[in-house]
């Protein structure tokens, strides 16, 4: 491995990737256990994620009692921790130990129907649960081809990107060459997954409720369904209690995805996340800033 950049980002570079060498090593019980032990400093000691999972908490869930909304944000930490320690096993497990912890599929016809269709698949997965789980799940249905944006970290872009590619998936650069990639890949009936949740940059994005709050949102997935008609499916892989596994959830989409009207698209995502959010709540990632760049609504909930 030939590490590029200044001395501190490859001491970050091997930090990383030791640690999630060293959580390979355990069995999911272990590391959910010190997850809990992670999630008890992090609620004790003043840190950036667990005010950012508060105020997002108490923005999305306004009627929720103030006693219910702590507990929600605390126990968000434990998962968000579990989600950390469990890139080990997820990257570096043979793929047919982590698909054996699949326990249940919910709606999986939603994409059988799909594959018999010979439609292209477009997974609209959210940061909730475990998604790189899901995505090696997926990789047993389907030849999956994703866009990845290089972290600057070599060892770990190295890692990730032979963890997302051994089970026969693809990847594309997280730019205009990527998507044009992507879009002849939708159209000549193949799969890709996106994170719908994440706030671009620049570009590629409009103004759009997410549980009732205007946030920056990508205009990406919609412009693919509607350009190449690819099935649109609401895919989670929820964790279960004490180390059992995982159920993947495959939810019904809004129709109105489709929509040539930009703004009707969006919303139908964001409604398609929130849907996937409430399969596990407390699963999804609270502590990433989604409201951080408003454009004129002059909101700042970090403040």
């Amino acid at each position: 491995m030939f590490l590029t950049g200044g001395p501190k980002v490859q001491i970050k570079d091997v930090a990383i990737c030791s640690f999630i060498k060293l959580c390979s090593k355990f069995e999911l019980s272990r590391l959910h256990t010190f997850a809990r032990l992670m999630a008890k400093i992090m609620t004790m000691v003043p840190n950036k994620s667990y005010f950012v999972t508060q105020r997002n908490i108490q923005a999305c869930f306004p009627n929720m009692p103030s006693d219910e909304q702590r507990a929600l944000a605390k126990e968000s930490i434990y998962q968000t921790a579990c989600t950390m320690v469990e890139m080990g096993p997820m990257w570096l497990w043979p793929s047919e130990t982590v698909t054996g912890l699949v326990k249940k599929v919910h709606n999986e016809y939603l994409l059988d129907n799909a594959i018999a269709e010979g439609r292209g698949v477009i997974i609209l997965a959210p940061h909730i649960g475990n998604w790189e789980l899901l995505n090696i799940y997926l990789a047993t249905k389907l030849v999956m081809t994703a866009m990845y944006k290089p972290r600057g970290l070599d060892g770990l872009d190295e890692l990730i990107r032979n963890a997302r590619e051994r089970a026969g998936g693809d990847t594309a650069p997280a730019n205009h060459r990527g998507v044009a990639k992507v879009r002849k890949v939708l159209k000549n009936g193949g799969a890709t997954g996106i994170l719908p949740d994440q706030v671009p940059d620049t570009e590629g994005y409009i103004m759009a409720d997410f549980f009732g709050i205007p946030a920056r949102t990508m205009t990406l997935l919609p412009a693919l369904a509607n350009k190449t008609g690819a099935a649109v499916i609401p895919s989670v892989a929820r964790r279960l209690p004490n180390g059992e596994g995982f159920e993947i959830h495959f939810l019904d989409i809004d129709q109105a995805i489709y929509s040539e009207d930009e703004q009707t698209a969006v919303d139908a995502m964001n409604r398609a996340v929130e849907a996937c959010v409430n399969v596990a709540p407390a699963q999804y990632q609270w502590e990433y800033r989604r409201f951080r760049k408003t454009g004129e609504t002059g909101q700042n909930i970090y403040q």
